[in-house]
């Protein structure tokens, strides 16, 4: 919230549209790693 104080009410918007993309992003890129780790995991365990 101390974004907020310094940035006007639409650059605010803008930041948060951007974070809640990257947000949605790496959500999708910890979707397709986890089974590559998963499998790197369980080779090293051998």
């Amino acid at each position: 919230m101390i974004v907020r104080a310094e940035l006007t009410p639409e650059h605010a918007l803008e930041l948060n549209r951007k974070f809640q993309e990257y947000l949605h992003k790496f959500g999708e890129l910890q979707n397709l790693v986890r089974p590559m780790l998963h499998e790197l995991a369980r080779l090293k365990h051998r």
